[in-house]
């Protein structure tokens, strides 16, 4: 019997372009199946989202490179993922009879920055859930946005007091130190009081706006995780099935073909 060589790799390519209805047929048949299978297999999830608003006043700091943005914003996403916002969400939810542990909270939170907005986003399978959460969350977060800011205006104050009574004092060794000096000295806090506001202020600084974009998280969105991944995989192994199919019957010998004596 004759046997059929190898295909070559443009032989391949124009046995695609000959049947490639067939092909593309085949492989959107295996993405609706894999789509049916994924609609069945994997649960259906909900998200709801809520944004705060976070930028820099450049006339009250001055210029600062993209990097130094970047940090200082980072500053409040950190914030917003600190166990002191965490513990005081998950709180104020179990006052409205909703009880989560804290690994449930961690594991379905996430945090994106879009420019000036942070989005907070929330997790669950409950339809009910999601929006109340995220609501929760972006209040305390804001809240604990704007007392972390109240401290650091009165840390910076405190430093400004601070550099002033420094400045009098190193005038004074050529001029007999004024009355000022003892002015700024009486309004001086201590330096511990000076340390727990900087503390207090979680690293923030003068300069900062912010506000709360929505006063409720958005209606949750279902979606189904990986199945779009599923759905691709199913379109190429339909693809690859159509084409080991079409080679197949390329290969097969023939009915007219005579057999060799």
């Amino acid at each position: 019997m004759k046997t059929n060589p190898t295909l070559t790799s443009s032989e391949l390519f124009s046995e695609i372009i000959d049947h490639w209805l067939f092909l593309l047929l085949i492989a959107l048949s295996g993405a609706i199946v894999s789509f049916l299978i994924a609609s069945f297999i994997i649960k259906p999830v909900y998200i709801s989202s809520s944004q705060i608003s976070v930028g820099i006043n450049f006339k009250e700091i001055g210029h600062i490179s993209q990097y130094d943005q970047d940090q200082y914003i980072g500053l409040v996403e950190a914030l917003f993922l600190s166990d002191d916002v965490m513990e005081s969400t998950l709180q104020s939810l179990q006052s409205d009879q909703i009880v989560l542990s804290k690994e449930e909270f961690v594991n379905n939170r996430s945090v994106e920055r879009k420019a000036n907005l942070i989005i907070l986003k929330y997790t669950s399978q409950d339809q009910t859930l999601p929006q109340i959460i995220v609501t929760t969350w972006a209040q305390n977060a804001f809240d604990k946005l704007s007392d972390s800011y109240e401290h650091a205006l009165k840390y910076q104050t405190f430093v400004d007091f601070q550099n002033s009574y420094l400045r009098c004092i190193e005038n004074s060794v050529i001029l007999p130190a004024p009355s000022l000096c003892e002015s700024i000295s009486n309004q001086l806090p201590s330096s511990e009081t000076i340390m727990e506001e900087k503390f207090l202020s979680n690293g923030l600084f003068p300069g900062l706006t912010f506000y709360l974009v929505n006063q409720e998280g958005s209606v949750p969105q279902v979606t189904r995780f990986h199945t779009n991944n599923l759905v691709l995989a199913g379109f190429f192994i339909g693809f690859i099935l159509a084409l080991i199919k079409i080679l197949l019957v390329k290969k097969r010998p023939s009915t007219n073909e005579k057999p060799n004596p």
